[in-house]
């Protein structure tokens, strides 16, 4: 997807050829890269542009059912996929995390208490293994946030960290640890994965 104004958006085949049916045009300018989800002949391609149109095309380049759908700010985060959530999530500049189902519902929007924020980043894993993911969010700042699948506040966060984590074993007991750089270049690790 590069950035201009055709907001042309392509995808390529393992050969490094354009599939059938792209490249799709975007309703306006896109200054998120697009996210992808799924594998195979279901796979999906998600973009959203800077004013809100949040679309998902299949792999033929046909828009999905339900989409577009309009989401109210500005966005240059890309889209984050939950496969055990099944659903899409977003971040605005003016500080809303968004929830879309697959079908293109509206699951849901959280104010976020840190305000908004130009540069935001989202993560989504199951760190605690119960098959649903959590959501983590990075920008604005030295805090890293982190949310449950229905865009409520984990417990423990913020934490300090500038950008978004890594879940390593740093510690070599054999369970994963989070890893965040702080602002001020230092490092904080979390044991288990949680604050």
């Amino acid at each position: 997807l590069p950035r201009s104004f055709d907001s042309a958006l392509y995808l390529f085949g393992p050969e490094l050829s354009i599939l059938p049916g792209w490249p799709v045009t975007l309703s306006g300018l896109a200054s998120a890269p697009p996210a992808m989800a799924g594998e195979g002949g279901s796979a999906r391609v998600a973009a959203v542009t800077e004013a809100g149109e949040f679309c998902v095309w299949t792999q033929s380049g046909a828009v999905d059912d339900g989409f577009p759908v309009t989401l109210y700010g500005t966005f240059d985060a890309p889209p984050a996929w939950a496969p055990g959530l099944r659903s899409w999530y977003l971040v605005s500049v003016e500080g809303t995390l968004w929830r879309v189902g697959p079908d293109g519902s509206l699951l849901g929007s959280a104010p976020l208490s840190r305000g908004g924020s130009r540069d935001s980043a989202l993560l989504v894993r199951d760190e605690d293994g119960d098959g649903r993911e959590e959501i983590y969010l990075a920008g604005g700042g030295d805090a890293l946030y982190a949310f449950a699948g229905d865009l409520s506040p984990l417990q423990g966060y913020p934490v300090a960290g500038s950008g978004l984590p890594s879940f390593i074993d740093a510690d070599g007991d054999g369970d994963r640890d989070m890893v965040t750089r702080g602002a001020d270049d230092t490092v904080h690790a979390h044991q288990g994965g949680t604050p």
